[in-house]
């Protein structure tokens, strides 16, 4: 069928939507919410999920214009993707930080796609059967759970949604062309992009959708002017996706999560792309094994390996070109494979990851396609006419059966997405040499105050990657919670010793040891802080507490009030001011400062208290009565306190005033 034909057919014949196709839209998104449905009572994970919100101050503010302006000029998680900040947001102005409604959200998104791809490819061929099988292989893919399952991969559905739909549009535009019709294309294209850079490989699928399915490949024009033109009427889009890619390697370099080339070689890079290519070919057919990370082999690296699956590479793109006459969907296919994966294959290494199933989240979309028409194709050239009709039933029982299989097996590896702590054990056993696996496992085991687990863990982390700060800093965390306070400090020094500019080594250590009674060299550790932070409240007011503890009061002063102007509600800075006032003998001023610590939190026991004993020595008996009044209700046992306003009512000042 020539190309003007195909057009005909793909713009004519399918303008209206059958019972059949409703049906098939309705049991892809039955089947996504049956597999992830569970997911709405799954946990946040440590693993990136506290980047993009349990950890992430904005997002726990919600929707408001300071955190819309942040959203867009942030480069938070080492990526510019502003719109899909500005989602977590809502969701938390919607429903707060919990994990189910985003859990639930990225569902919803992933069965959206699913129906999507099948529209988007029906419109194409016409080809119904086909295209839902596409579509199913989509949504049921174990490869994809990670993408779905994964509240911190809302970027994968959220852009893939945009992605689609800027495909739509596109097919929209084709049909006839103009520029009220190019318009949408552009603004869905932008929103992907806002989403997640990975759409800096769609305008190279349109040109391979030109080919086939749309046959926009003129044969009346020479091959090269045919290019040409579908390029330049693309070019807006290019530009599009260059300006995301340089925004995208700021973000990144602003983040030092790119690794360098005297870290990973581009040789060792480019023999890790070459066995990600395939291996991801083999989790396709055989999805097994599957973990959210997967160590980078680094100089350990088969070149033998490498050589074997670029040779294998190479012969399967000659033979997809091969075919780009008799069979284009293979051509289309293949490319689209590659091309998309080519800006996280691992040639700009971003992360110590080798591979990530959440990368094949669009680029299985490709190998779907060929296999869909390439299987239908071939059977049905080799099986006389007479039987035709019986071999599609066959195609359909076998496409069932595959459906089924991996439909069970993203069951199957749902579930360890529940918490950290399955999801890292799960890991473990199915990699080896993953010391990000156990550090994360460790983390999640001292979240459940199991802390001698959580060491070994880290023990085991240790022993593979003992350069990681992190390590160290996390096991003086433990060792500090179960009070071992001098194995702490050895740690907190030891990920200092790593990396001299590790924040919060140099907070935590200073907490130790100013628990400790070791004031002068806690304040070496906050100042430390604040070199590497200077806004960093904690520091601040734990720096004004060592100034005061060691009677350097003005310098403690001084650092209160550097952090009430970060941050105006800080209570331990209000509370303790007013005591470092009192210590200076300026009443006035303590007492209006206590006033402000209650107004703040009125439940402050202690800034009560304190008022009351700085009253008293003001004689405003009846204020400093008030004031432990306030202490008896909010603590009833607290019968000093109780006495100590009964005779302050009656004039009779006593000695002291005892602390509840």
């Amino acid at each position: 069928m020539n190309g003007q034909a195909r057009k005909e057919r793909f713009f004519v014949q399918f303008s209206k939507v059958s019972a059949r196709e409703m049906l098939i839209a309705v049991a892809l998104i039955g089947a996504v919410l049956t597999i992830y449905g569970r997911t709405a009572h799954f946990e946040f994970l440590n693993y990136d999920d506290n980047l993009y919100v349990t950890g992430c101050a904005q997002t726990r503010n919600g929707l408001n214009w300071n955190n819309v302006g942040w959203a867009f000029t942030t480069g938070a998680a080492s990526n510019w993707h502003p719109l899909t900040w500005l989602s977590y947001l809502l969701d938390v102005t919607l429903f707060g930080v919990a994990p189910g409604p985003m859990h639930l959200e990225n569902a919803l998104f992933h069965a959206v796609n699913s129906v999507l791809l099948f529209v988007l490819l029906r419109l194409m061929t016409g080809a119904v059967g086909r295209s839902a099988f596409v579509a199913a292989l989509f949504a049921l893919h174990p490869l994809h759970v990670e993408s779905v399952a994964w509240i911190a991969e809302r970027k994968d559905v959220l852009s893939t949604f945009f992605w689609f739909l800027t495909t739509l549009a596109y097919i929209r535009y084709v049909r006839r062309p103009g520029f009220g019709r190019y318009l949408p294309v552009l603004l869905a294209y932008v929103l992907g992009l806002l989403s997640k850079p990975m759409l800096v490989t769609l305008p190279a699928t349109l040109m391979l959708l030109d080919l086939w399915p749309l046959g926009r490949y003129d044969s009346s024009v020479k091959w090269p002017m045919r290019a040409i033109r579908l390029f330049v009427e693309k070019l807006p889009l290019f530009i599009l996706a260059a300006a995301s890619s340089v925004a995208t390697i700021i973000a990144q370099h602003g983040g030092k999560s790119m690794t360098t080339l005297d870290v990973l070689p581009f040789t060792q890079r480019l023999a890790n792309a070459s066995i990600s290519y395939v291996i991801y070919l083999i989790k396709m057919a055989w999805p097994a094994h599957l973990a959210p990370f997967y160590p980078h082999p680094g100089p350990a690296i088969s070149y033998t390996a490498a050589a074997l699956c670029a040779v294998l590479l190479l012969a399967a793109t000659a033979a997809a070109l091969a075919a780009i006459r008799r069979a284009p969907y293979l051509t289309v296919g293949w490319l689209w494979y590659l091309g998309t994966l080519l800006p996280v294959i691992g040639l700009i290494q971003v992360g110590a990851q080798a591979m990530a199933d959440r990368y094949t989240y669009v680029p299985l979309t490709g190998l779907f396609m060929a296999i869909a028409w390439g299987v239908y194709d071939l059977a049905i050239a080799f099986t006389p006419p007479r039987r035709k009709a019986a071999m599609q039933w066959a195609i359909k029982g076998m496409a069932l059966v595959v459906l089924h299989v991996f439909g069970v097996a993203a069951v199957i590896q749902v579930r360890h997405w529940s918490d950290s702590i399955s999801l890292f054990r799960h890991t473990l056993r199915v990699t080896q040499n993953n010391h990000l696996a156990h550090k994360n496992l460790g983390v999640a085991l001292a979240d459940k105050k199991r802390f001698e687990e959580a060491m070994e863990e880290y023990r085991k982390a240790i022993r593979i990657k003992p350069n990681d700060p992190d390590l160290y800093y996390n096991m003086a965390n433990a060792l500090g919670e179960l009070q071992r306070p001098d194995e702490a400090i050895k740690h907190y020094r030891k990920a200092i010793e790593i990396s001299p500019d590790h924040l919060n080594a140099h907070y935590n250590l200073g907490n130790t040891l100013a628990h400790m009674g070791r004031f002068e060299e806690a304040a070496a550790h906050y100042r430390e802080t604040l070199r590497i932070e200077p806004n960093h409240t904690g520091a601040l007011v734990n720096m004004g507490n060592t100034m005061a503890m060691s009677r350097h009061l003005e310098e403690a002063a001084k650092y209160y009030q550097q952090a009430l102007r970060l941050e105006p509600g800080n209570q331990e800075s209000l509370s303790n001011l007013g005591n470092v006032y009192a210590e200076q003998g300026r009443t006035g001023e303590a007492i209006a400062q206590y006033r402000r610590a209650v107004q703040n939190d009125p439940r402050d026991v202690q800034s009560y208290n304190n008022m009351a004993q700085t009253l008293i020595k003001a004689g405003r008996f009846a204020e400093a009565a008030e004031a432990l009044e306030h202490v008896v209700r909010l603590d009833p046992a607290n019968a000093a306190a109780r006495e100590m306003a009964r005779k302050l009512r009656e004039n009779n000042l006593p000695s002291r005033v005892a602390n509840p």
